[in-house]
């Protein structure tokens, strides 16, 4: 699903690394050598036949489902790749930065 992006990343000139495990690359002093970092979290697809509002409740109320543009009733293999997109920009848009230093 992330390899056209990524391949598509480096066809326009950007340095994209190889896969890296979360508890790594969220370190301070790593992450502050990336200008960006590209997280896939499978919750939505981890729980099969549920919806999206219990399979991300613990990341995202029914509103922030709502603002993205999605259903909060639609199953999570129902969604496209530029559904996740909006949805991970809008979580992106209402997070504190700093509080994961």
């Amino acid at each position: 699903m992330i390899a056209p992006a990524i391949e598509a990343a480096r066809a326009a000139g950007a340095t994209v690394t190889d896969p890296m495990p979360a508890d790594t690359v969220f370190v301070p002093d790593i992450a502050a050598g990336f200008d960006a970092i590209v997280a896939m979290y499978p919750a939505a697809s981890w729980q099969r036949r549920n919806t999206l509002r219990n399979a991300l409740s613990a990341l995202v109320d029914e509103s922030s489902l709502r603002a993205s543009g999605l259903d909060p009733g639609a199953r999570g293999e129902t969604l496209s790749v530029a559904d996740f997109v909006r949805l991970a920009n809008h979580a992106a848009a209402s997070v504190d930065p700093n509080s994961f230093r």
